[in-house]
């Protein structure tokens, strides 16, 4: 039995293509933020990027200090969370949703640096088996 190279060569290249599609279609979610110390004024903000090309819906939020275990982030404290007048926050794809925290919302963004503390935010996406939680920033 001999094996055609045109074959194999097609099969390869099936394959990467499949592959390259998947890779693009995946759920991509940056998060950037602004940390500053005025309560009442600007409060702080943080960016939430979605560079995929689907729209992605966050049904729930919580901002999270986690500090750093062996491989794993094993959570401290929850900052601020999505009240219960939180309707779902829908980001388009390619764009970016501001969430703002300011007056009662705001909350202090003091990290332990002895303790290696990251702070993170976690979402709900519906779709996803597990809640996203992408870092925001971290001491280390």
């Amino acid at each position: 039995m001999e094996l055609d190279p045109v074959a194999i060569w097609g099969a390869a290249l099936s394959t990467l293509l499949a592959a390259r599609e998947i890779y693009r279609a995946r759920l991509n979610i940056e998060v950037g933020f602004t940390f500053t110390g005025d309560v009442n004024g600007l409060g702080n903000k943080i960016f939430v990027r979605n560079l995929s090309g689907k729209a992605v819906i966050i049904t729930y939020y919580q901002i999270q200090v986690c500090r750093k275990k062996f491989f794993w982030w094993e959570l401290v404290d929850s900052k601020v969370e999505a009240d219960e007048y939180f309707s779902d926050l829908i980001v388009p794809p390619h764009s970016s949703v501001t969430l703002h925290f300011y007056g009662a919302d705001y909350f202090d963004t003091s990290l332990d640096h002895k303790n290696k503390e990251g702070m993170f935010l976690y979402m709900v996406i519906p779709g996803r088996r597990r809640p996203l939680k992408v870092k925001i920033w971290s001491m280390s």
